[in-house]
């Protein structure tokens, strides 16, 4: 072990005695911080849709590949990943993650390596431009780093007409168990108001068009349980069938009443 003493009598007791401790100081760094993965790395996008609607969800895989010969790693959080993207185009968005644990990760790339991931996404209507087509790039900046690693841009088509694929669940039974949650915190009296009519909401058909011009989220199925209408944003799909099982948030109107009231169960 080699301790190096400055040119001072107090700093070299200092070092000397660190050394009889056991305690070796961190050597002096050089002027190289971490590398600039921008140089190295490259980011490729692949949408599961080439033409999508305005505020109905697809799926986008992300890579992140090693196309060099050596070895990289990169530092990303465990459950906010989706902290790392940004995108280039204002109009589309995504989910955030709900993390009950969330640390930094080291990812290791080898050559020809990829770190992947998915986001759904959703294309948000433009008030006055109602395009056919539109671009994006997404960017990713991981720990450590101050600049994205952009992909190049990629163009999807755009189907104007309104999402006519809202699921409606007939039989709730399989999402009981949330709601009853749900009504738990509605009857409570403390949720948001999203949405107020000078007419009383009867129906999910009533609702749904209205909503669909507030929500936060695009709304992915319906049903009626407790004289209640329940709009979902947040779903858990059947393993086998990939049909909706649960409701785990989004709003919800008592049958009669003016208002439409935001609610989850995370």
């Amino acid at each position: 072990m080699r301790c190096v003493i400055l040119h001072s009598r107090t700093a070299g007791w200092v070092c000397w005695l660190g050394l009889l401790l056991g305690i070796v100081p961190e050597p002096a760094r050089g002027g190289a911080g971490p590398t600039d993965l921008t140089s190295v790395l490259r980011v490729v996008v692949v949408p599961s849709k080439t033409t999508v609607r305005y505020n109905q969800p697809f799926a986008v895989s992300l890579r992140v590949e090693n196309p060099t010969t050596t070895g990289h790693t990169l530092r990303v959080m465990s459950c906010s990943w989706n902290e790392h993207w940004q995108t280039s185009n204002t109009n589309l968005s995504w989910r955030a993650r709900v993390c009950d644990k969330n640390v930094p990760t080291t990812v290791r790339l080898p050559p020809g390596g990829a770190y992947t991931n998915q986001l759904e996404m959703f294309l948000v209507a433009p008030v006055n431009d109602q395009t056919l087509s539109f671009s994006f790039q997404m960017g990713f900046t991981p720990l450590d780093q101050t600049r994205p690693i952009w992909s190049d841009a990629v163009v999807l088509n755009v189907d104007p007409k309104p999402g006519d694929d809202v699921f409606v669940m007939t039989d709730p039974s399989s999402t009981r168990g949330a709601l009853e949650a749900a009504l738990a915190y509605l009857n409570r009296g403390s949720a948001p108001v999203v949405l107020k009519n000078q007419t009383a909401f009867q129906s999910a058909a009533q609702v749904l068009p209205e909503l669909q011009k507030v929500a936060e989220r695009p709304i992915l199925a319906t049903t009626e349980y407790k004289n209640w209408l329940w709009f979902a944003t947040d779903v858990v799909h059947d393993s086998q069938t990939q049909t909706i099982r649960t409701f785990l948030g989004g709003y919800a109107v008592r049958k009669g009443s003016h208002e439409v009231l935001k609610w989850g169960v995370w």
